[in-house]
């Protein structure tokens, strides 16, 4: 009873804003992203006392709004663990630019500042609406800095034809926001360009690193109708994996699965089989 008079007392009296602006002016930046995940354990604890049946899915989403709160703040830190950024470089295979490609799930904004951070920047990112922000376009988190975007649509994809042509990056996902439909056009566009696609997975250990890992998609460029079916059935199955491991409707040790357990198509000239998996890491200060 204290617990949820408490509870309601905190929602009614204190705004999630100045929630956040309390934390970061109590801790110094270096610490803000711990700060967060503690709070976001905290909330979660108190949403489950209170009935809330699926704690690790909102302990993900109230740390991914900590995180754009703070973002906008200022810059800090974070522990991250980059695995084979090397892959949204250009190859000489590649004809028609490259999409980082995927859905709505918690860390989208840690996956651009894992690209930013490996010296590979997308020109534009597509995703839903209320993730973006006047000043910097999709903001990366805790950087000073973002990438230009715009909602999914066709002026969208007009955009991304016109960087591609030119065989740049973009980042894009397949649905509108979280738990929507996915669609098709991406990677259809990227087909008809010979755009190779690039996906990604994000996790949250529990040592508190961040791990951003990149991979090719199964059919990397999209050749054929089964090619395209496949890659969305793959990139579906992903955002399925990790709704069920925060769900808890899975054994938490599958987020040490990685996506180059899937078979990917061989690349001309290139065997990342045989490759010994590279990485960068971010440290907090």
């Amino acid at each position: 009873m204290l617990l949820w008079q408490f509870t309601k007392f905190l929602s009614n009296q204190v705004s999630f804003s100045r929630r956040v602006r309390l934390l970061a002016a109590l801790l110094p930046s270096k610490y803000w992203f711990r700060g967060a995940v503690v709070m976001s354990r905290w909330h979660a604890g108190i949403a489950s006392a209170l009935g809330n049946q699926n704690p690790g899915l909102c302990k993900a989403w109230m740390l991914e709004n900590f995180l754009i709160e703070l973002s906008k703040i200022g810059p800090f830190p974070v522990p991250l663990q980059i695995n084979d950024a090397e892959l949204l470089a250009p190859l000489p295979s590649d004809k028609g630019g490259i999409i980082l490609c995927g859905t709505h799930v918690p860390f989208l904004r840690m996956l651009l500042r894992a690209a930013i951070l490996s010296g590979h920047r997308p020109e534009l990112a597509v995703g839903d609406a209320s993730i973006l922000s006047s000043k910097y376009g999709m903001q990366a988190t805790g950087l000073n800095d973002g990438i230009p975007a715009v909602s999914p649509g066709p002026v969208s994809l007009l955009r991304i034809r016109s960087i591609l042509r030119r065989n740049g990056l973009v980042a894009c996902t397949l649905d509108s926001f979280a738990g929507g439909k996915t669609h098709p056009d991406l990677l259809v566009l990227a087909g008809h360009l010979g755009a190779r696609i690039v996906t990604y997975r994000t996790n949250l250990e529990h040592d508190g690193t961040v791990t951003i890992s990149f991979s090719n998609a199964i059919h990397p460029y999209c050749n054929s109708d089964q090619a395209i079916e496949e890659n969305m059935d793959a990139i579906r199955k992903e955002q399925e994996r990790v709704f069920a491991v925060l769900e808890g409707r899975v054994n938490p040790s599958l987020r040490k699965a990685t996506l180059a357990t899937m078979t990917v198509q061989e690349i001309p000239g290139k065997d990342h089989r045989k490759e010994p998996i590279s990485s960068t890491s971010e440290k907090i200060a």
